[in-house]
């Protein structure tokens, strides 16, 4: 019967033919890249399949039943197509066509006997769905004179240099966090939430205040959170602003605040709660830190 499988073959690596048994060190970094990726494709699908690198040639290929192979090139299938709502599926079909678009490599990529190189080379559209809303988001950085906090429903208004002002829908907590600064300057983290048939008018929802020098660097992020779809690629992000962060305590702070507004997939709560597990004690941190675990709690529950 013949095998139902997945495979990826490196034949060329700058004009040299690819063996097994003697690799540069181009042809090596390139294979070892796209077999993990393939790895990591079928065990996103399934834990039963297989693996095995064939003798003599730079070929990797996925083993497991007829429905399970089915399965993880359905997968594929989708991801080429831009259907896909899978990070993972995406993030990894992405390396994989980086190195098959490779001038100095050739690959050949295989379905059964169904060849997908020159698709996943074609495509334009690898990277996770977004899931349907009749809003976007937006999160901006607002600065202005805070004047006047509302009183039935909670918010606060920012008054603009050269006139106009903003409300921002707010808690009672962080009402009562920006009293102080009632009549100043300040600056906030605030999502702007706006109707796809942009009818409705935007509302902005706090999320943190910042200090002057946490402004640039959390308006950096902000811009690079708003550009990625794929959930490692933001769990990556939010690694690399506190590997950088200057001020780590004072970021943590501002960022497990703005939390709940900010992020919308529970890994990236989980993220935060590993990289502040050595901060939990600290004053700044130990309430708004708790605040997020009991959510991230809530949330697992319901899963």
């Amino acid at each position: 019967m013949e095998d139902t499988n997945i495979k990826i073959k490196l034949d060329l690596a700058e004009n040299v033919d690819v063996e097994l048994d003697k690799m540069s060190i181009t042809a090596l970094e390139s294979f070892l890249k796209v077999t993990n990726a393939l790895k990591n494709i079928a065990a996103a699908v399934s834990e039963n399949v297989v693996f095995s690198i064939e003798k003599g040639s730079a070929a990797a290929v996925v083993h497991g039943s007829k429905y399970e192979i089915q399965t993880i090139y359905g997968k594929i299938d989708e991801a080429i197509e831009g259907k896909s709502d899978d990070g993972i599926i995406t993030k990894n079909l992405r390396d994989i066509q980086n190195e098959i678009k490779n001038d100095v490599l050739q690959y050949q990529f295989f379905y059964s006997n169904i060849k997908l190189e020159e698709r996943i080379k074609n495509a334009t559209k690898i990277k996770k769905k977004s899931k349907y809303k009749s809003y976007r988001n937006e999160f901006r950085i607002l600065t202005g004179k805070f004047n006047e906090v509302g009183g039935q429903t909670i918010n606060y208004h920012l008054e603009y240099p050269g006139g106009g002002q903003e409300t921002i829908d707010c808690t009672i907590s962080e009402a009562l966090e920006l009293k102080d600064f009632l009549f100043q300057n300040i600056s906030c983290l605030v999502k702007k939430k706006i109707a796809e048939n942009d009818i409705a008018k935007p509302t902005f929802i706090h999320c943190t205040f910042l200090a002057a020098d946490q402004i640039s660097r959390f308006r950096n992020f902000v811009d690079l959170l708003h550009e990625k779809d794929d959930i490692i690629d933001r769990l990556d992000l939010i690694y690399d602003f506190f590997d950088s962060s200057p001020s780590v305590i004072a970021d943590m702070a501002a960022m497990l605040k703005a939390s709940i507004n900010l992020f919308d997939d529970i890994n990236e709560l989980k993220t935060l709660l590993i990289i502040s597990k050595g901060m939990k004690d600290n004053e700044h941190i130990k309430n708004i830190r708790n605040s997020v675990l009991s959510n991230f709690e809530l949330q697992m529950n319901k899963l």
